[in-house]
């Protein structure tokens, strides 16, 4: 997967891009980082300044990091939205 096509499909499902960085820098209310750093990609979640140690996922290619990012969103999406039509 390609940052354009990431961004397109995360838009589809309503992941605010106010909440991801695809270049390394935090995001700057919190949310998901894509960095390459060291010859991988490292994923991670950020809240008030500071990474999460057990979000932090590392890849070889940006392909398998942003795609392990989409799924691990639209699942949470899925489990969110579910969780609506039982109130």
């Amino acid at each position: 997967m390609t940052k354009g096509e990431f961004i397109q499909k995360a838009n589809q499902i309503g992941f605010d891009s106010r909440v991801f960085s695809l270049d390394g820098e935090f995001p700057s209310a919190g949310g998901w980082a894509v960095q390459n750093l060291m010859g991988g990609w490292k994923v991670y979640c950020v809240e008030r300044g500071e990474i999460i140690d057990n979000t932090v996922k590392w890849f070889s290619s940006e392909s398998d990091a942003l795609e392990y990012l989409y799924d691990f969103y639209k699942k949470l999406r899925l489990k969110i939205d579910s969780q609506k039509l039982n109130f």
